[in-house]
């Protein structure tokens, strides 16, 4: 339970997993009730699928633009490196 008197939700993953855990929690603001007890670990685990339903499509949007970025970066050479000197003699060779 909350300091003031709250719902304490720093923890929901644990009692929509655990009975044991979340009896505890709802007997320490009086509900007793075991029917309220599945009702309410049924609904954190319906609003846990759902968040994790919802960042799918964000995802999916986000892989899209990277790849559309990834596709418009220019190809350009990396500072400090030469070509071996075997490949600058025959660059050379083919140039002549």
């Amino acid at each position: 339970m909350a300091a003031d008197g709250g719902v304490d939700i720093s923890r929901p993953q644990a009692l929509a997993m655990s009975r044991p855990a979340l009896t505890p929690a709802l007997a320490a603001h009086g509900i007793v009730d075991p029917a309220a007890g599945t009702a309410t670990g049924d609904g954190i685990r319906a609003s846990f699928a759902s968040a994790i339903l919802g960042l799918f499509p964000i995802s999916a949007g986000l892989f899209v633009l990277s790849l559309i970025v990834t596709l418009f970066v220019p190809g350009l050479r990396l500072r400090g490196r030469a070509p071996s000197p075997s490949v600058a003699a025959v660059a050379r060779a083919a140039a002549e």
